[in-house]
């Protein structure tokens, strides 16, 4: 394992048995802790994620780095999940790891989306009401609905007050999961936010209290 004694960060390898080794990563933030999972191999043909038993919804973040970026010494990252701030009392037996195995079917991109409901240059959410076609309004949360693939995944463009969100509803508006892009600033390129879609099979599910015992 490593340890970062200074930052109290501690990296647990764990393998994967159809691919590459990943790495559990315990961040102690204040009182709570972070708990992560760094894929440490580019290009790989997994797909990863968490979920905590006995919660209706759970947030899981994501970060990926195309070219890596260093984790601790010895530890390089290319992507990573991670759950922030949970309570060291939480019961990490009911906390796991889901691996598949991921197949790229396809994909497209924001711009694409948007301009296939016709969308025009910059447009606040009454002046999008306004132009855009085929859409679903939700005009208390500021939200518009675009469909990207015969009505079986959604994208939500979200006005806030200096930005906007970008996120993705599959599931047939039955939410299933969400992936959200927080504080996307007026003027970003739409073209740089890219929605693919995976096959996922073969699932493996790795236990965090038995990946790391010292929490017991």
């Amino acid at each position: 394992c490593i340890i970062v004694d200074h930052k109290k960060q501690l990296y647990l390898p764990f393998n994967d048995p159809a691919k590459a080794p990943l790495y559990l990563g315990i961040e102690y933030d204040g009182p709570n802790i972070d708990i992560k999972v760094f894929v440490c191999v580019p290009g790989i043909g997994i797909h990863t994620d968490m979920y905590l038993n006995g919660r209706a919804k759970s947030k899981i973040k994501r970060n990926q780095w195309p070219n890596g970026t260093q984790i601790a010494p010895g530890l390089t990252a290319y992507q990573e999940i991670f759950m922030d701030d949970v309570p060291p009392h939480t019961d990490f037996n009911q906390l796991s790891v889901i691996v598949h195995d991921a197949t790229y079917l396809g994909g497209t991109n924001a711009a694409d989306v948007v301009k296939a409901h016709g969308w025009k240059g910059a447009l606040n959410f009454k002046s999008a009401c306004q132009t855009l076609s085929n859409i679903m309004v939700d005009e208390p949360e500021e939200e518009i609905y675009m469909e990207v693939d015969q009505g079986q995944t959604f994208m939500i463009v979200d006005w806030d007050k200096d930005d906007v969100d970008i996120k993705v509803l599959g599931g047939k508006l039955t939410l299933a999961r969400l992936f959200q892009l927080d504080d996307l600033k007026y003027g970003s390129s739409l073209k740089t936010i890219e929605i693919h879609r995976l096959q996922l099979t073969s699932m493996r599910t790795f236990n965090v209290q038995g990946l790391c015992r010292i929490m017991g």
